[in-house]
């Protein structure tokens, strides 16, 4: 115990001087031969780990990005001002899994120490919910305590500052895979908080001009802050306590078998919202069964909003035992939104919904079979490798046995779903129709593109922002640029479907384009499923 009490207390010193470390480093300009090392160092790591990395751009343009970028850096620079030179260079891969991370500021000790709460609040920007479309942004769901800021709302500004600025400057600082354009505007809408946080810091307040029915008005943002949950039970027990006619609990006789059934309840209930993945921030689950008609079970809708969350086998094992004992004779398979996660889950997913059994992907190619354990666990601090060295010793043994050497020279990884999969007894033979748009990525666009080339579904939506024949993701290790500090996330592994298509570079396409307009979002009017729903008797057969 002693030594684990200074382990601890260590670990806490350094993460202090590490907060102070980076809010300095945040405002001091770093040496241009500095800043070039670090152009060195992602060029030179960027070749070594990363396995297709002239898939949508020739070595010869590459090259020359990163030679222009270097003959541009002739001042200092602080580390955010050299995030905008090299990030677009990293977006130029065209991978949209890869990106350079910019430094925040974090909270020191003392500002910890005067504002308690500041853990527990919700900062301006982010009690809202934005719409970019055609280089205007909407508030299309307002969380915050001002019922005045109607959804629908348009942001002119925020402390002087206009969307259209934000867009045009870090634009270039991010990218989708390939040469999609649906995903710009799905991706921008969820991160412009982080962006204006950029530029104004940390604030308690924001001033914000809007736009509603053509009336432009000012209004202050409040950084909301919540009330400590266990502070509020404790004066609660403590005032019951002094009041008993306050005590709810003061005449009621609970019995053990009440208790019992209670305690059953709330396990039952937990492990439901396990299995199914239940958010407690955003109230909802990551895979969710509903029927859009009332009293009619034939037709079914699958939300999956994630493939990150849940115990996908369990899940889906419920769900398609409910869909045969329903009789469901049309699926929808919701996939808007659904930015990815496991290659495990979209199987799983797969298995209930294949016609026949093949391979769900190719064999993953890597660049090496020695290094990948090592390029996996790439960026990790002294302290992660000396507490999971045992994790990462068969995290190593597990990559290694699963790599080898094909007969094109090149190594590859066997990934879930290399072999034929086995078609599960309950699996969904009737019309299937998949609900998609610019945020349907990662592995939503691999289950995608098989659902698509084997005709088993009808696509309604937009174009998906992942590529139809695969990304480069699967581990994705954070590195550090050695003198700017940094953060950059690069894919080392090449996964792609088993069914692909000729043109590279483009999303999978929808059977039927639908694309909301702002006031669509706003009003949750559901245009896609409305399509489905009135043509029911349309061939599940892509056209």
């Amino acid at each position: 115990m002693k030594h684990f009490s200074l382990l601890f207390t260590a670990l806490l010193m350094l993460g202090c001087a590490s907060t102070s470390r980076q809010n300095a480093r945040i405002h001091t300009p770093v040496a241009p031969k500095k800043l070039i090392k670090d152009v060195d160092y992602v060029q030179k790591t960027m070749k070594k780990i990363h396995p297709d990395l002239y898939w949508y751009i020739s070595q010869e343009d590459l090259d020359y990005k990163f030679d222009s970028i270097r003959k541009t850096i002739t001042q200092p620079m602080t580390p955010n001002e050299f995030y905008l030179k090299i990030s677009p260079v990293v977006a130029a891969v065209r991978q949209g899994h890869m990106s350079v991370v910019p430094l925040y500021e974090k909270m020191d000790k003392k500002d910890k120490k005067t504002r308690k709460k500041y853990k527990k609040s919700v900062s301006p920007l982010a009690q809202f919910e934005y719409y970019w479309d055609n280089d205007e942004l909407y508030i299309y769901k307002n969380n915050s305590k001002d019922s005045l800021i109607s959804a629908g709302s348009k942001v002119l500004s925020i402390e002087n500052i206009t969307p259209k600025d934000i867009y045009r400057k870090y634009r270039k600082t991010f990218t989708s895979d390939g040469y999609n354009t649906t995903f710009i505007a799905k991706r921008f809408s969820k991160t412009i908080v982080n962006y204006y946080t950029l530029e104004l810091g940390y604030k308690d307040s924001l001033n914000m001009t809007l736009s509603c029915n053509d009336i432009v008005y000012r209004t202050k943002i409040y950084r909301d802050f919540k009330e400590n949950t266990k502070t509020k039970i404790d004066s609660l027990v403590t005032e019951w306590t002094n009041n008993d006619s306050l005590n709810p609990f003061k005449n009621k006789i609970v019995s053990k078998e009440e208790k019992k059934e209670k305690k059953k309840e709330l396990k039952e209930k937990k492990k439901y919202n396990r299995t199914f993945g239940f958010d407690p921030k955003t109230k909802k689950f990551s895979k969710e069964l509903t029927y859009p008609i009332r009293n009619d079970s034939t037709i079914a809708v699958l939300t999956i909003r994630n493939f990150s969350q849940g115990n996908a086998e369990k899940a889906y094992d419920s769900v398609f035992s409910e869909i045969e004992k329903k009789h469901v004779q049309t699926l929808v398979i919701d996939l808007r939104g659904n930015t990815g996660g496991r290659l495990s889950d979209i199987k799983s997913l797969y298995e209930y919904l294949a016609l026949e059994s093949e391979p769900f992907v190719d064999p993953t190619l890597v660049n090496s079979h020695f290094r990948l354990p090592f390029d996996a666990i790439r960026g990790k601090s002294v302290i992660d490798y000396t507490l999971l060295s045992p994790f990462y010793l068969v995290h190593t043994i597990a990559l290694w046995s699963k790599t080898y050497k094909a007969d094109d020279g090149h190594y590859y990884y066997k990934i879930p779903g290399y072999k034929a999969i086995d078609i599960q007894p309950k699996a969904f033979k009737g019309k299937l129709f998949v609900l998609i748009d610019g945020a349907t990525f990662s592995a939503s666009s691999i289950i995608s593109s098989n659902l698509k080339s084997t005709k088993r579904a009808v696509f309604v939506g937009e174009e998906t922002g992942g590529a139809y024949n695969g990304t480069v993701a699967g581990r994705m290790p954070i590195l550090k640029l050695p003198h700017s500090k940094l953060k950059w996330v690069a894919g080392i592994m090449s996964v792609k479907p088993y069914h692909k298509e000729k043109t590279e570079g483009y999303g999978i396409m929808p059977d039927i384009t639908i694309t909301p307009a702002p006031e669509d979002v706003v009003n949750e009017n559901d245009l896609g499923l409305d399509w489905i729903i009135k043509h029911l008797d349309y061939s599940s057969t892509s056209k």
